[in-house]
């Protein structure tokens, strides 16, 4: 038999005291003999053998009393083996699940609750004292093994887990990590070694395409080594629930004022009836919205509301809804982000300055343009002055140096964005050596072109086209029609968008070919555009048809402007970085639980001219993150700005349905694998616990039976 506190069992001597009390009581009197007595010795003689037998019991009544609360202190582990009893040595690796899932409560506990029960059961059933040895691995989102080594250590290192994380179970991972743990217990004397997975077995973690085939390799490689594989589901047995799966604003990013639309999508899983959740929208810390929705059974409902933030900068939107048995997918953040009417330059052929003043005319309203536009030339293309602003506008450009060449290369590598705009006489030589430097070596400019062609649509989830989107709105900008243009062409297609095509007709026949109108591509950190349409004189009607060319450059030059998308969303355990113009002198990072942390990872040059920044590794918590730091400016002036980042777990976690038997059939091919599955509506409580409390209630049986009959022989005795 084992014992989690054998020292307890050197009391055991101590179950001696009621005998030596027994023999010593029998000898505490001295024998005198008068005649009176030999009528009593006659009587006595006659129940003898009664009193005897009833002095046995009490005897053993307290001597088993003893004995039994001795072995309850030691805390015996099984009933099974003898405590001399010689086997091999054991070793056990638990490989502890926890994920998100793992948070959901049923019968008053957790998955989890349970899980840390069952670990802690199976490590009280190895002896140290007979060589036995353990490891723990937690299979979160980074998998790690905890602790190896003998059993009472190892259960030590579980008081440090109070709760699951709040992302993904990699099981692949740590079941590689449970190889090697495996690997270490046999060469450390463990003869008898097994894997133990203690899980929900979710199927989202068991049946992921993503990391099935290495988690197959895993547990072939595990069996083949000779280790059994046990599996014990700690899951409910049946578990609906019901999550914010989507939050987001359109567009993404606001002006001042303007106005947008908050988007969220909340579903009920494994639901068998609509469920109503009531749904808090909070912006920047307060309330600005409840509502209650019906949420359909295992179906979805989206809910919007319109928001029209006033304040330029990231902005923090989160949203709630009433918690339920897996709260923490109850929760969603996203960040709004306010940015002031971006700035553009356009910069004409000072051969030719109607052109660019043509253009400016046309995108610039003033105060009701969502673009500060302003008109420039040549000589403004240096990096002192493009650092100031957001858009370049070659419009028909002039021929460039290599200087001025360098600084557009430089301000689109750091994030500015560029269109070039062809006119019908434009050089193709000065435009191949500008797009040459900035990524754009596959697009050709070939002769000019004459005759009639209209713009057509070939990519309609391009961002600038979203108004297009809408058939009744596309003829405001399709039937524009184009008298001249320089021909595009790609070498490499794939490298490069064509959003829109020019479509050649004779009549209402299209006739030769479909050429590129306007081309994009990324340029490290930047975009850039060109194209052979523009609202000038001699190369189309732009002009002629505001209602739809007017949003259309709007858009492009806001689509440009603004850059790449931000990416708003990031699942838990991904790393937080962000770029910087200038290496930062101070950081502070803000987590969603309120710690401050100061990140000591060193700035990385980038090629673009930028620094990237590490904030932590992994972001284990959802919620908003803030950093705030400060740089010094070229004229040594201090610069402060924030950034946030919005953290959220993964929505493939909100589906708790189980992994069915045949694919953990097909996972693991072998014999030597078993599932137990443990009641989810009564907490797992370890066998040694059950077996010490039965002992504690043997005690008090045993002292009740002693009292009872010791009170009957006294009674009887006289």
């Amino acid at each position: 038999m084992n014992f989690l506190h054998p020292a307890f069992l050197w009391a055991l001597p101590l179950a001696a005291v009621p005998i030596i009390i027994h023999l010593l009581n029998r000898r505490r009197f001295q024998r005198v003999d008068f005649a009176a007595i030999e009528f009593l010795r006659r009587a006595i003689k006659r129940t003898r053998r009664r009193l005897l037998l009833e002095d046995l019991l009490l005897l053993l009544f307290r001597t088993l009393a003893v004995i039994a609360l001795i072995l309850g202190l030691a805390r015996p582990s099984t009933e099974l083996p003898e405590l001399l009893a010689q086997r091999p040595a054991r070793g056990k690796v638990l490989v502890l699940d926890t994920s998100l899932s793992m948070s959901h409560r049923s019968g008053g506990t957790s998955a989890f609750d349970r899980g840390l029960s069952e670990t802690r059961s199976q490590l009280a059933q190895l002896d140290s004292a007979m060589g036995d040895r353990a490891a723990i691995v937690v299979a979160g989102q980074h998998p790690s093994r905890l602790a190896l080594g003998e059993a009472p250590l190892v259960a030590s290192a579980l008081d440090g887990l109070d709760q699951p994380e709040f992302g993904e179970s990699q099981l692949a991972v740590a079941a590689a990590i449970a190889l090697q743990s495996a690997s270490t217990l046999t060469a450390d004397g463990c003869q008898e070694v097994s894997v133990i997975f203690v899980s929900d077995l979710q199927a989202s973690g068991w049946d992921d395409e993503r990391q099935h085939q290495r988690l197959v390799e895993s547990l072939s490689a595990i069996s083949s080594a000779g280790f059994s594989i046990t599996v014990v589901d700690v899951g409910a047995s049946s578990a609906a629930n019901t999550a914010i799966v989507e939050l987001r604003v359109e567009p993404a990013r606001l002006n001042p004022g303007g106005f947008g639309e908050v988007i969220a999508r909340v579903r009920g899983f494994n639901t068998k009836a609509p469920r109503s959740v009531r749904l808090s929208l909070i912006f920047d810390g307060d309330i600005i919205a409840e509502h209650q929705l019906e949420v359909p059974a295992n179906g979805e409902i989206n809910w919007s509301h319109p928001i029209s933030p006033a304040l330029v900068g990231e902005r923090a939107l989160e949203m709630t809804i009433e918690g339920d048995a897996l709260p923490a997918d109850d929760y969603r953040s996203t960040v709004v982000r306010v940015q002031a009417a971006p700035e553009v330059l356009i910069v004409g052929n000072d051969n030719n300055p109607g052109l660019a003043r043509t253009l400016l005319d046309f995108i610039d309203l003033g105060d009701t343009a969502p673009l500060q536009v302003s008109n420039g030339s040549a000589v403004d293309l240096h990096p002192s002055f493009l650092d100031e602003i957001d858009l370049l506008v070659l419009a028909d450009p002039p021929p460039l140096s290599n200087e001025q060449i360098s600084a557009v290369e430089a301000f689109v590598k750091v994030g500015g964005g560029l269109l070039v705009f062809l006119g019908a006489e434009s050089s193709s030589a000065n435009i191949k050596r500008i797009i040459d430097n900035i990524g754009g070596e596959s697009l050709v400019v070939g002769n000019t072109a004459t005759g009639f062609a209209r713009v057509g649509i070939s990519q309609p989830d391009w961002s600038p086209l979203e108004l297009f989107v809408d058939p009744r709105w596309q003829p405001l900008l399709t039937e524009v029609p184009v008298l001249s243009w320089q021909r595009l062409e790609l070498t490499e297609p794939n490298r490069m968008r064509v959003p829109l095509v020019l479509l050649q007709e004779n009549g209402e026949e299209i006739i030769n070919r479909i050429e590129p109108a306007l081309v994009e591509w990324d340029y490290l950190q930047g975009l850039c555009v060109v194209s052979n349409i523009a609202p000038m004189p001699g190369w189309n009607r732009f002009t002629e048809v505001p209602g739809g060319t007017l949003p259309f450059l709007f858009d492009l030059c806001r689509h440009l402007a603004l850059g790449k998308e931000p990416q708003a969303n990031l699942e838990v355990g991904a790393p937080l970085q962000f770029l910087l113009k200038r290496p930062a002198s101070e950081l502070l990072l803000h987590s969603p639980d309120k710690q401050q942390l100061r990140p000591q990872a060193a700035p990385v040059a980038l090629s673009n001219g930028l620094f990237s920044q590490a904030l932590v590794d992994h972001a284990r918590r959802p919620g908003i993150w803030r950093v705030e730091y400060r740089s010094f400016a070229n004229d040594g002036s201090v610069i402060a700005a924030s950034e946030l980042f919005a953290v959220n777990p993964p929505v493939r976690e909100s589906d708790l349905r189980k992994v069915t038997p045949e694919h953990l059939a097909m996972l693991v091919p072998t014999p030597d694998f078993s599932v137990i599955t443990l009641n989810s509506e009564v907490a797992a409580t370890p066998p040694s616990d059950n077996l010490a409390a039965k002992l504690f209630m043997l005690v008090v049986a045993l002292l009740a039976l002693e009292s009872l009959l010791a009170s009957l022989i006294d009674r009887r005795r006289g």
